[in-house]
């Protein structure tokens, strides 16, 4: 149930009006709940409600989206709540989950989303919680959050309690249906100069799992996009701040996915697991992997390992990887394999990564093997492998 009337109109509810809001902080408004009941719940006829600047730490769900179009969740905190001092205090009071986008819930902005050719909002932080978003609507856009760290970016646990307490949610973001979902944005037009763009991602940094798709249904849309993020580091892709177990992690999919691209590459790094995991039996399509660093930080050069293998696939048919940086990871850069008595992955392809060593060609070498392959259909060239 909800602790409030479903909203059943198009409103908008706007907590950066306060005289108190500082842009980059954390909201004024709190609301404590009950592990039954749910903070707020868009309902039939909400519309493209808007909900900014709300704290909502005890709820079943902080916000949870049954039948929405178009609905903007942005300046909210999830769970982790800190006000500033000198009479300041914080706390991490876990709601079960965050945010819970449904299926009747379409066109969803959670965090920053485009406007008159830019982005703007100040992105929500999501972190404390067992679930911290999920979603299962169509054309959802997460973009510009902080998933499991607090508003700097920076930092995965309290600074003031006694004792300090973990900001990671047991799982970052979980996909149960990824149709037309961007996880990151990359804005082209309109474009001050020929050629330029402007990359928006999210950090998704000391949960247990940092994204962990493992759709059941049928998409219905175009297929998921996971770009310009930091799944294991800092804001800035210098520093570790892990996931405890893998950064990216397959178990079930339906249909093709696109980690990374030219324009919108994710850092990958610092993870306790491996940096992508696509598990047997996830019923992947195609898996494009591309312009990603991984085991590295954004400058292609720092070494940032992975605990586990920079990219393990066990499923997905075709899988490409290329052009992407993989070095100082603990296992192997990247591993293909069929586990014994399955045959799970098709045709795979690896293509001028940079494995073993960074962009400037220096050796960062992965401690097993740049490339393990157990799989008989594989084709690998052009890379540099140290």
């Amino acid at each position: 149930g909800s602790g409030y009337p479903t909203i059943v109109d198009e409103l908008e509810i706007d907590g950066t009006t306060a005289a108190s809001w500082v842009s980059g902080g954390y909201p004024k408004v709190q609301l404590r709940g009950q592990a039954f009941f749910d903070g707020l719940r868009l309902g039939t006829g909400s519309g493209s409600s808007t909900i900014k600047g709300l704290a909502f730490q005890g709820f079943d769900t902080g916000i949870r989206l049954e039948s929405s179009d178009g609905a903007w969740i942005d300046a909210c905190a999830f769970g982790h709540f800190s006000s500033p001092p000198p009479f300041g205090s914080e706390s991490v009071v876990a709601n079960t989950r965050g945010i819970d986008v449904r299926a009747g819930a379409t066109g969803t902005r959670i965090g920053r989303r485009t406007q008159a050719g830019g982005f703007v909002g100040e992105g929500n932080v999501v972190s404390g919680n067992v679930y911290g978003i999920r979603n299962e609507g169509p054309a959802t856009r997460i973009v510009g959050n902080f998933v499991g760290t607090d508003r700097s970016g920076e930092r995965i646990r309290t600074a003031t309690t006694i004792p300090l307490v973990d900001l990671g949610n047991v799982y970052g973001i979980e996909v149960v249906n990824g149709s037309d979902l961007e996880i990151g944005d990359v804005l082209f037009e309109p474009l001050p100069a020929p050629g330029s763009f402007v990359a928006e991602g999210n950090v998704i940094s000391g949960n247990a799992t940092g994204v962990w798709p493992h759709e059941s249904a049928a998409r219905t849309g175009a297929d998921p996009v996971i770009r310009a993020n930091r799944i294991g580091t800092d804001d800035g892709g210098e520093t570790a701040l892990g996931n405890t177990t893998a950064g990216i992690l397959f178990s079930s999919a339906n249909g093709d996915v696109t980690i990374g691209g030219l324009f919108a590459p994710n850092v990958i790094s610092g993870n306790a697991g491996n940096g992508i995991d696509i598990q047997r039996g996830s019923t992947l399509g195609g898996v494009s992997i591309t312009s990603n660093r991984i085991g590295v930080g954004l400058d292609e050069l720092t070494p940032i390992p992975n605990t586990g293998n920079g990219i393990a696939v066990e499923d997905g048919d075709p899988v490409t990887i290329s052009l992407n940086v993989i070095g100082a990871n603990e296992l192997d850069g990247i591993l293909v394999q069929d586990p014994p008595g399955f045959d799970d992955v098709g045709h795979v392809e690896i293509l001028d990564n940079w494995i073993g060593v960074n962009k400037d060609s220096a050796r960062i070498g992965n401690v097993g093997a740049g490339v393990r392959v157990e799989h008989f259909d594989v084709l690998i060239d052009g890379n540099r492998i140290g």
